[in-house]
């Protein structure tokens, strides 16, 4: 998404208001063509998107794909959402075929929730090329093969599914997670 772009300003403005809640840094702000920074958003599933569930503030280096934030709207943390995230990252890394790791700048409160899906603190202080926030630590998550043919990480953590997930599955399986009574469509509440 371009940050700027009009007909997606709504969309920003609620990532953005989501921001304010984790970070005092505007991220967003970040996101241009020049600066190489993209945001994706996470929505539900529709024609026309409304509402926020997510986003990402990312951008690609020369071996590393580096995380600025990842961020879940209050109502839908501990849904899965953020896992999804994560899995969606790792597969862009993957398609990207010059990618050994990925690496974000977590808080340090989250240490855990980053450690399960396989990423380990880094000694670096911010991912190459980007500012340390105090409070917050690297990770990294590596692409490259052991012997055994899994990514590394901890041994009952398995990978990212080796099938890359496109746009349409991440789509049906954050509806999933919001479609709380499973009745196959979202009411206003969910």
């Amino acid at each position: 998404v371009a940050a700027q772009e009009k007909s997606f300003a709504n969309l920003v403005n609620q990532a953005k208001s989501i921001e304010t809640s984790y970070s005092y840094k505007d991220f967003i702000g970040r996101v241009s063509k020049r600066s190489g920074y993209r945001l994706t958003l996470v929505t539900e599933k529709s024609k026309k998107a409304k509402n926020v569930l997510g986003y990402v503030v990312y951008r690609f280096r020369q071996k590393a794909l580096n995380v600025l934030q990842v961020a879940v709207s209050e109502q839908h943390r501990g849904s899965g959402l953020g896992r999804l995230i994560l899995r969606w990252l790792v597969q862009q890394a993957k398609k990207a075929g010059t990618v050994d790791t990925v690496e974000l700048l977590g808080p340090s409160g989250g240490l855990a929730f980053y450690e399960k899906f396989g990423f380990t603190s880094s000694r670096k202080e911010a991912p190459e090329g980007e500012d340390g926030i105090n409070g917050h630590v690297c990770l990294e998550f590596s692409l490259k093969q052991s012997k055994s043919g899994q990514a590394k990480g901890p041994k009952k953590q398995a990978a990212p599914s080796a099938t890359a997930m496109g746009r349409p599955e991440l789509i049906r399986r954050v509806f999933e997670v919001c479609d709380q009574n499973r009745d196959g469509m979202l009411d206003q509440k969910e």
